[in-house]
């Protein structure tokens, strides 16, 4: 290898310090696509289709519960 102490104490600090940033880019990330929230605001024609399927699903179920009179 070749390399002094000195030389690869530096190297492994620069190493680390790349791996903790690109830890904390992942968990932001990974928070930002579990928050429900940004997600609505980044697809709110989804969130609104999801949300007439499951009106329009628990209308059809209600509705065959219903007695009839």
């Amino acid at each position: 290898m070749g390399q002094e102490p000195d030389q690869l104490e530096r190297h492994i600090y620069q190493t680390r310090a790349r791996l903790e940033q690109n830890v904390a880019e992942l968990r932001a990330r990974v928070r930002s696509n579990l928050d429900w929230r940004h997600q609505l605001r980044r697809h709110p024609m989804a969130f609104a289709t999801a949300a007439f399927g499951v009106g329009l699903i628990l209308a059809l179920v209600l509705a065959r519960r219903a007695p009839r009179a």
